[in-house]
């Protein structure tokens, strides 16, 4: 289900799930991100349909934690990097939602410190309808308590959401042969993990 983002729960997902992988800066992020990867490896004993499905699921990993160190890269450097998460990660529909308000935070000199670490996550759906033009969904537990949100003289401000563990979902499209991946959803759920 598409949800529609107002420039409050789009700073939220900024804010919560923008820094997700700076997780993967420190050991336990490390470990976790090695964790996820190693079970979702192939196994021989596996169909070729499986395994194919594994190695997508993979690739689609690799391609959101790169998306997350852009999120976490672009916060703490003022949200100027926007243009990166535009071109290279967003879909076209939530680029419209984020561009606006990464260009705000950017224009009252607003930015992150510290990041959020990745608790859990996993696949929750998965679409391979045409190869090539796969969908993978993950749901992760964050952990928001290292983030924060500053103003523009060093104030913190605080954190949209009040929940220091948060749960938020992830859907990235591929875009085809010799194409890289999209992220079509970045939405925070009700209720913490």
């Amino acid at each position: 289900m598409r949800r529609t983002r107002t420039a409050g729960v789009a700073l939220l997902a900024l804010a919560v799930a923008g820094s997700a992988a700076a997780c993967a800066d420190d050991d336990a992020g490390a470990a976790t991100l090695a964790r996820l990867q190693a079970s979702a490896s192939a196994s021989p004993s596996l169909s070729d349909e499986e395994q194919e499905k594994q190695r997508v699921v993979e690739e689609a990993e690799e391609f959101l934690a790169e998306f997350q160190q852009a999120e976490v890269d672009a916060g703490n450097d003022g949200f100027t990097g926007w243009p990166t998460l535009a071109n290279e990660y967003w879909s076209s529909a939530l680029a419209e939602g984020f561009v606006p308000v990464y260009q705000e935070a950017a224009a009252k000199g607003q930015y992150t410190t510290g990041a959020s670490e990745l608790e859990s996550s996993e696949v929750t759906d998965y679409v391979a309808e045409e190869p090539g033009h796969e969908q993978v969904a993950f749901t992760s537990c964050l952990d928001t308590s290292s983030l924060h949100l500053h103003q523009k003289d060093g104030s913190e401000i605080p954190l949209p959401n009040e929940r220091e563990r948060s749960v938020v979902v992830h859907r990235l499209v591929h875009q085809g042969e010799g194409n890289s991946w999209r992220v079509t959803e970045s939405t925070p759920q009700d209720g913490s993990c």
